[in-house]
């Protein structure tokens, strides 16, 4: 089964009804929003990993949903379950990582729980507060907003491939910013908080930007059409990753970037405000599409089960 229909299933069953990065506890004018995670070593930390980059990387991931609903990080737990013999050096790096990336995003790491099995695996709980008039969900897209994206494509899953296999002579003057991306991605919370304010949907893509566009599309009732020479593509993508580069930034999973729709006045006021690309359009129907006509498959990073 693929992960998208585990879900589908365990909520048929319980009687899930929010279906967007975080969910939703009413509290007066505002939303308190929350969000759970979990990171295991051979699935999410690839070996040659430092115990830093993997405490970073397993808040980031938590505190990304949090920016996707645009809300303001209050603390966010963390529950570890760690291999019997692991050294209290591995466990202070591990800590000092997740505090670290916490403390970037405003936050800190509040309390959790700590257990003993064969494979590191980290567990965090992240806990935001917006208020309801900006609480950003995936549904709500309209047909003829504006789609728009922060920061480059294609960073992170490059940077992921030059860390397991290794830069080519061409690609050596990029691969350690790209590899840091990857291992320690950025969360985008002091943009999610100000797209929100603007946007009529959002969310985080860090399991690919077809996916996500698929995603908004499903809950909003809208297509999209992506003009393919706008996306924000660097120079050294296109190095390392040369005709492997639209697939790398279309399916490739591990940009902890913010995609979002809004109208043509709301999406040029974010522009004023923030360093974004608009990336195409929403339009009647379903599916994504190039302005060329071209198909974009809906695949990305999914689980298999």
């Amino acid at each position: 089964m693929r992960e998208r229909d585990v879900i589908d299933l365990i909520s048929s069953i319980v009687g899930i009804s929010q279906h967007d990065d975080c969910v939703l506890f009413d509290n007066g004018e505002e939303y308190i929003t929350v969000c759970c995670d979990m990171l295991t070593e051979r699935t999410d930390f690839p070996r040659g990993m430092t115990p830093y980059q993997i405490g970073w990387m397993s808040i980031a991931v938590g505190l990304s949903d949090i920016a996707a609903m645009g809300a303001k990080p209050m603390g966010v737990l963390w529950a570890l379950h760690l291999p019997k013999g692991t050294s209290q050096s591995f466990i202070s790096e591990l800590a000092r990582g997740a505090g670290e990336c916490a403390s970037y995003a405003g936050t800190r790491v509040l309390g959790g729980d700590v257990g003993v099995q064969d494979e590191l695996t980290v567990c965090t709980v992240s806990i935001g507060m917006v208020k309801k008039e900006y609480c950003a969900k995936r549904g709500g897209a309209k047909v003829g907003d504006l789609v728009g994206i922060t920061g480059e494509l294609g960073v992170a899953p490059c940077g992921l491939r030059i860390f397991l296999t290794g830069a080519s002579e061409m690609c050596e003057r990029y691969a350690n910013e790209m590899v840091s991306k990857a291992l320690m991605p950025i969360p985008r919370v002091f943009e999610g908080m100000e797209i929100a304010k603007h946007c009529s949907s959002m969310m985080d893509i860090s399991d690919g930007l077809a996916v996500s566009l698929y995603e908004i599309g499903r809950r909003s009732g809208v297509g999209f059409e992506i003009d393919r020479d706008k996306l924000p593509v660097p120079e050294g993508v296109w190095v390392c990753m040369g005709e492997d580069t639209l697939d790398t930034v279309l399916y490739g999973a591990g940009d902890f970037e913010l995609l979002f729709t809004a109208s043509e006045d709301e999406m040029s006021e974010i522009s004023s405000l923030l360093d974004i690309t608009v990336i195409g359009r929403t339009i009647e129907g379903e599916g994504v599409v190039f302005d060329t006509g071209e198909k974009i498959e809906d695949k990305g990073w999914e689980a298999v089960i």
